[in-house]
């Protein structure tokens, strides 16, 4: 079956659904993203530039990728850039689906490790109806049917963090307008097992829906941290100067292994693998 039958339901239902419906306020823990991923702002679908917004009008984006992150290792900094990403901003209205049957990608780590990603049938999806009424709605959803991030030690030939799961879905949205800002986002997960017995950390194992910012497992020493619908919402204070605070945008991560200075291998590892990335803002 071709990717685009296998997703269609996807992008045309749960996206376009998703983004007619009111958001619910949603609340994270984190640090803040910046902005839309590969300076997408001001560039419609096809990446052609448009014209100025009216800074009168509401603004929004939204990306999603298959998967993503930073590492720091032995104090070299590596970005594990975001694979298969779709993203677009409004107005204009948008529509962008980015789709793959299969997906591998190695990423040399430094010293003698290795980070392999890979993926089955694969959806990324951004999407927004433009402005209606004074208001803009921003959607982005990835859907994965199958994807594993796996990190090898061949020293010893043994894969020493191991993360595999099917039927993957996570999709974040926000919704702008003269009131304040909405934000909202989801995550399902089937089959997801993580392996860190080479590290002396077990396994672990989930199906179904994750509240937001479930966290699946803490070491002991707090170094490895497996979070499941991590969502990191970013916040500004509000126009009128009040204590309350407004929502600017959405990140949604279906699975984030985060490491603090984690021993891996006989190095001292912190940042984040993450699967399934979804951003509205």
């Amino acid at each position: 079956m071709k990717t685009a039958t296998i997703f269609t339901a996807f992008a045309a239902l749960a996206l376009l659904a998703a983004a007619s419906l009111q958001a619910q306020t949603v609340t994270g823990s984190g640090d803040a993203v910046d902005g839309l991923r590969s300076s997408d702002a001001g560039l419609n679908a096809s990446g052609a530039a448009q014209d100025a917004p009216d800074a009168t009008k509401p603004v929004a984006g939204s990306y999603a990728c298959i998967a993503g992150g930073s590492l720091e290792i032995g104090g070299k900094a590596i970005v594990i850039s975001d694979q298969l990403l779709a993203t677009g901003s409004a107005p204009p209205a948008y529509s962008e689906e980015k789709l793959a049957e299969s997906f591998k990608k190695t990423v040399a780590l430094p010293e003698h490790l290795s980070l392999s990603l890979s993926a089955g049938p694969s959806a990324d999806v951004a999407v927004s109806p433009g402005l209606e009424g004074g208001t803009v709605i921003a959607t982005a959803g990835s859907a994965i049917r199958s994807a594993s991030a796996v990190v090898t030690d061949p020293l010893i030939a043994e894969d020493v963090l191991k993360v595999s799961a099917n039927e993957i879905e996570s999709t974040a949205t926000f919704v702008k307008s003269g009131a304040k800002p909405d934000a909202s986002g989801t995550t399902t997960l089937a089959g997801l097992k993580i392996d860190l017995s080479l590290l002396g950390l077990g396994v672990h194992e989930y199906s179904g829906s994750p509240k937001p910012n479930t966290v699946l497992y803490k070491s002991t020493d707090g170094s490895v941290k497996i979070y499941l619908n991590r969502q990191i919402t970013a916040v500004s204070a509000a126009a009128d100067h009040s204590d309350a605070s407004t929502a600017t945008s959405i990140t949604v991560y279906a699975v984030d292994v985060h490491l603090t200075d984690a021993r891996i291998a006989g190095l001292s590892i912190s940042g984040d693998i993450e699967i399934g990335i979804s951003y509205a803002e």
